[in-house]
């Protein structure tokens, strides 16, 4: 069920089942499993809404309880997601940077295209596009929703799903007034083919 609810379940149904998950795995010590149910909780908490400080106090005992399971992996995606939230916050020193600094955050980068990770590249073009767009950067905003889209697979979680059509649009009505004849096209076409796509999900 870990697997399938965050996919197909309204996120409060499936935080309740990732909490059942979370036990289950680290008293039966599946460390993998364990990890991985840890920081969809996190995601879970920030998706559905929860208030930033909450989900920041949150992902930090998320960090701690990752590391313990010695599950490097899973914690270097779960730092991304953590500097997600204090960019969002207005604590870090680079609101675009999502680690600690620019070299690690590209390390992961690289790492992730090596081993052709594309849900880890998505999701990290998603928070991009996301932190661009509410800071008004809006071109950026699009550069990463373009790369989020490329690397979307075809099975990911419902909320990642929905984040890249729902930015994608209001980041093109926002480039849409300054943009060429030709732009605006292209960018109608888009626009209704997401529209379309969120209405269907």
């Amino acid at each position: 069920s870990i697997f399938v609810f965050p996919y197909c379940r309204p996120l409060k149904h499936a935080i309740d089942m990732i909490k059942v998950a979370t036990n289950s795995a680290e008293q039966t010590n599946q460390i993998s499993l364990a990890s991985y149910c840890i920081t969809n909780y996190s995601r879970c908490s920030f998706y559905s809404g929860l208030e930033l400080e909450q989900v920041k106090s949150q992902s930090e005992s998320c960090l701690e309880a990752i590391a313990k399971l010695k599950v490097d992996y899973i914690y270097d995606f779960q730092t991304l997601m953590h500097y997600s939230y204090l960019n969002l916050l207005g604590v870090s020193e680079d609101k675009y940077v999502l680690h600690k600094n620019a070299e690690m955050e590209q390390s992961l980068l690289d790492k992730w295209t090596t081993d052709k990770n594309r849900l880890h590249l998505a999701i990290h073009s998603t928070q991009e596009m996301m932190l661009h767009y509410l800071y008004g950067d809006f071109v950026e905003a699009l550069h990463f929703a373009q790369l989020a889209e490329e690397n979307r697979p075809e099975l990911a979680p419902a909320y990642d799903v929905t984040l890249i059509p729902f930015y994608y649009v209001l980041i093109l009505v926002a480039l849409y007034p300054n943009a060429s004849s030709e732009e605006q096209h292209k960018y109608q076409k888009i626009i209704k083919k997401y529209t379309q796509e969120l209405q269907g999900l």
